[in-house]
């Protein structure tokens, strides 16, 4: 079952996805694994979470990565500092740095307030004093602009606003456009998790069904997105319906965006 590297990383991701979270603390992501999965990386119950560290290590891949909290290590999805900090916060709703250390157990405090000092400085965080002289952030305008894409990545998206249009008529959009459109879309969806589900995807942006299936093989092949079978028990037949069918006849029920954001 878990013959190849690849194999293992999955499972770890699905094990996030399940849990509906971005991250785990070690201990949990242990508790959650199968017993296939604990025997093939030779997991014992009462392994530390710094030997589960080392064992887990060679199979986190591109998208996974363990990061010491202030108190624990957790498994989580790979993330700048920044993009973690940011995807907690809101332009309309503001945070305090106490509200934020619970969102972020991942960061001791001290690392959270270097990330913060830096979005500050660069105007992608907004700070205000409350009555009690508190500082209470919220997120920027222009806090989200997607970078270029790296330069052994080329995906064909350009600097983008999240608040830019989203759904566009698919048969007046270029190329470049349509990628654009189906990253804010994930992008939307996604709220901080690894996963979105294709049918979400595929009733948000409204597409044809060829036009929409056609984007996805194209990301898919050139390594933007990887496909997931997902767990189909917690879909309705509608939603199932709704996800996609590869060349091989497999449906994949979920995408993870590996191009960098």
């Amino acid at each position: 079952m878990f013959e190849q590297k690849t194999d293992v990383t999955q499972a770890l991701q699905e094990i996030l996805e399940k849990s509906g979270k971005d991250f785990l603390s070690l201990s949990n992501a242990k508790k959650k694994m199968g017993a296939g999965l604990r025997r093939a990386l030779d997991i014992k119950s009462n392994h530390s979470s710094a030997s589960v560290k080392k064992i887990l290590e060679p199979y986190l891949g591109e998208t996974l990565e363990i990061l010491k909290g202030a108190r624990s290590l957790y498994l989580a999805v790979k993330r700048t500092p920044a993009e973690w900090v940011l995807r907690c916060l809101s332009p309309n709703a503001a945070k305090g740095m106490g509200a934020l250390s619970r969102l972020l157990p991942i960061f001791p405090k001290t690392e959270l307030i270097g990330v913060l000092n830096g979005l500050l400085r660069d105007r992608r965080v907004v700070a205000s004093l409350n009555e009690k002289g508190e500082a209470r952030l919220t997120i920027s305008s222009n806090a989200m602009e997607v970078p270029p894409a790296s330069p052994e990545s080329d995906n064909g998206c350009e600097p983008i606003n999240a608040g830019g249009p989203e759904t566009a008529i698919i048969d007046s959009l270029d190329e470049k456009a349509r990628r654009k459109a189906f990253y804010l879309a994930f992008r939307e969806l996604d709220r901080g998790r690894i996963f979105v589900r294709i049918c979400d995807l595929r009733r948000h942006l409204g597409w044809k069904r060829e036009d929409f299936d056609s984007l996805l093989r194209h990301l898919r092949d050139e390594e933007i997105i990887q496909l997931h079978s997902g767990d189909v028990t917690m879909m309705t037949p509608q939603e199932v319906e709704e996800g996609f069918i590869d060349e091989n006849g497999f449906r994949m029920g979920t995408v993870t965006w590996h191009g960098r954001d």
